[in-house]
């Protein structure tokens, strides 16, 4: 798996739903984008049933989460307790942005549009 940096870029927003945007710090393109493309498609939904069978279960939201499916790292961070609604709304988002032709890792900050909270820092990697 290679990787094409964005060199030079300042920042990239993204919207995401409910009122959140995403303000990347650094883009890299996953080459090749199929196979790669792929990966992600199994990481994020690997974080939506993980998050998904959280929310029936007493285990509280934290303020530092991790998410590892094979070579893929996901850590989400925030000064406040991360919503497991907002991890899965968040991966699905990430899901839906995902083509053939394109695949990318990551890092940026999510804000809300709406409300007055810390954003919370995502940083993808790959070994």
């Amino acid at each position: 798996m290679g990787l094409m940096t964005s060199g030079g870029m300042k920042s990239r927003t993204r919207n995401l739903s409910d009122g959140w945007f995403m303000v990347f710090d650094s883009i890299m393109s996953v080459l090749p984008a199929q196979p790669a493309a792929a990966d992600l498609e199994s990481f994020y939904n690997n974080v939506i049933n993980a998050t998904a069978s959280q929310l029936s279960t007493a285990i509280k939201t934290t303020e530092n989460l991790a998410f590892k499916y094979g070579k893929i790292n996901l850590r989400l961070s925030s000064a406040t307790p991360i919503n497991w609604s907002w991890v899965i709304n968040f991966a699905s988002d990430m899901l839906d942005n995902i083509s053939q032709d394109f695949a990318i890792i990551f890092s940026g900050k999510a804000y809300s549009a709406y409300w007055d909270i810390p954003p919370v820092t995502a940083v993808m990697t790959t070994l």
